[in-house]
């Protein structure tokens, strides 16, 4: 399977259940931009809806509704800040902008080696 690179590491000490969910949303929602036309653009009302219709939440009994609203909305918002790091979306007052692919690699080592050679450069495959 490709690797994405994920510039920032949103789930630094998560469990591997949370890591395992996490990166199968965000996998379901990569692969969702790559249907959508460049150049799109969304409202953020619209930008949260297409990310949230491409996530399956798991269900957190031990919160209230409101405290699990609040924690969808800052892992979307951590993801678009993530994917606007990347290059991949351009956020402005108005909503969200779909302007470059992302980057896919053959395996571990080669996302490994593209990351190390961006050092110091750029910090995304543009």
């Amino acid at each position: 399977m490709p690797h994405f690179v994920f510039l920032i590491d949103i789930r630094e000490g998560y469990s591997t259940l949370f890591d395992i969910f996490i990166n199968s949303y965000l996998l379901r929602q990569l692969l969702a931009l790559e249907q959508v036309v460049l150049g799109t653009t969304w409202s953020w009302a619209r930008w949260w809806t297409f990310l949230t219709a491409q996530t399956t939440w798991l269900p957190l009994p031990c919160l209230t509704p409101p405290q699990v609203a609040q924690l969808h909305h800052q892992l979307l918002q951590a993801w678009t800040v993530e994917l606007a790091q990347a290059g991949i979306v351009t956020q402005r007052a108005a909503g969200v902008q779909y302007c470059r692919r992302p980057a896919w690699f053959a395996s571990y080592a080669a996302k490994v080696r593209a990351v190390r050679g961006w050092a110091g450069k750029e910090k995304s495959p543009r």
